[in-house]
C-alpha cells in the first residue's frame, strides 16, 4: 500500500514539474547576447526570429525540448531547459534567453 501511494505521489510531482516549464516558457525570449528572438506560445507554437516559418514545440517526457518547423520539416532537439526562481531567465540548450516584458 505505502509503495503504490509513494508512486502515485512521485508520478503527480513529475507532471506537476513538467507542467510548469510549460507554463514557464510561454511568452517572448531575447537571446541574451544576441539580436534573436523566440515567442512561445500555449498552442505550442513558436516563433523563431531566425526563420520564417513558425514551429510547434513541445516538452518531451524526459525535459528535452523538441522543436519541428512546420514548413522545412526540421527537427531540433534542446536538450536542456533551466529556468532562474523569477522565471526572467531561460537556458535552452547552451543559449541563455532573457524574458521580454
Amino acid at each position: 500500500m505505502k509503495k503504490s501511494v509513494m508512486a502515485i505521489f512521485l508520478m503527480l510531482f513529475l507532471c506537476s514539474c513538467g507542467k510548469k516549464k510549460e507554463e514557464a516558457i510561454l511568452g517572448y525570449w531575447k537571446l541574451e547576447n544576441g539580436y534573436a528572438t523566440l515567442n512561445f506560445f500555449s498552442d505550442n507554437t513558436v516563433k523563431d526570429s531566425n526563420y520564417e516559418s513558425e514551429s510547434k514545440w513541445v516538452i518531451l517526457d524526459d525535459g528535452r525540448v523538441k522543436v519541428t518547423n512546420t514548413r522545412e520539416g526540421g527537427i531540433r532537439v534542446y536538450n536542456k531547459l533551466e529556468f532562474s526562481e523569477d522565471n526572467d531567465t531561460m537556458t535552452l540548450g547552451y543559449r541563455t534567453w532573457k524574458r521580454v516584458k
